[in-house]
């Protein structure tokens, strides 16, 4: 992980470039997110929100990571994959931009042309300096027109077997009902925030 500061003028800006290797534990949370901050790099995960048809583990600890810190992703689904494998001869989206809500509307991400021998394209990422503030906020939301409902009901129902239903304790009973049910929408239902949100 590797992080600079760069100086314009008046303004300040935080550049994070990070690698998550698969397999091993991330370290995400080492970085100090200010609200002027741009966080981007391979983060080897896997979710809807970028275009991929599942979410795995990596990717559930990564939109965890997102909404806690506040930061909104400046990729889209529909974003062409950033990575080609010469070896197994497949795509991916490993390459990820995520920007505090200040720097995220001013920003465009544009994906290049591959180079050389590099399996990872180049992503340019322009930054306006000059232009107020968009006063429109974007928070991290359920992309429900995405949702997989089929996967959803079943995960639903598998963890409801497990819920004890003839509990005393309703407010044990709830939040489990409660845990069932998130658990299976983080696996369904694509979430996060981008600044030009499209639901549909």
């Amino acid at each position: 992980m590797i992080g600079t500061e760069l100086h314009f003028k008046d303004k300040n800006i935080t550049i994070y470039n990070c690698y998550c290797l698969p397999g091993k534990e991330h370290a995400l949370h080492a970085m100090n997110i200010g609200d002027q901050c741009i966080v981007v790099g391979d983060f080897n995960s896997r979710s809807p929100s970028w275009g991929y048809e599942n979410q795995d583990a990596r990717g559930e600890e990564v939109e965890g990571w997102q909404t806690n810190m506040s930061l909104l992703l400046l990729n889209s689904p529909e974003d062409p994959p950033t990575f080609y494998s010469r070896s197994w001869m497949t795509t991916s989206t490993p390459d990820l931009a995520f920007a505090m809500e200040d720097k995220a509307l001013k920003t465009t991400r544009q994906e290049m042309d591959q180079l050389g021998g590099n399996g990872h394209k180049p992503v340019l990422l322009r930054v306006e300096m000059n232009t107020a503030r968009n006063a429109t906020s974007t928070l991290p939301r359920w992309n429900y027109k995405k949702a997989n409902w089929d996967h959803f009901t079943a995960l639903t129902d598998e963890l409801a077997v497990s819920i004890n239903a003839r509990s005393k304790n309703t407010n044990r009973g709830a939040k489990a009902i409660t845990e069932a049910i998130i658990k299976s929408a983080k696996k369904t239902i694509p979430k996060g925030a981008r600044k030009n949100y499209r639901p549909y």
